[in-house]
């Protein structure tokens, strides 16, 4: 049997997450949430994430540099 796929919601409002969240779980996916950058860092370092959901400003942050950090930091090749 097939294992529910992982998504990451990086969010610095934890109502959008419950909500996110909610939603994927009634869809079956197995859901985990972040509300700052080395939070989701945590996460994505010791599971396997098929897929990261992450909002465009975090506190002041840029979500697309936030996911060029990650992706660089966690993802070398």
């Amino acid at each position: 049997m097939k294992e529910k796929a992982l998504i990451l919601v990086l969010d610095d409002d934890p109502d959008i997450c419950t909500m996110i969240k909610m939603v994927l779980d009634y869809y079956g996916y197995e859901v985990m949430d972040a509300e700052n950058e080395d939070k989701a860092k945590d996460i994505l370092s010791s599971n396997h994430v098929d897929l990261a959901i992450m909002d465009m400003l975090l506190s002041g942050a840029d979500g697309t540099d936030i996911c060029r950090r990650l992706k660089r930091e966690l993802f070398r090749s």
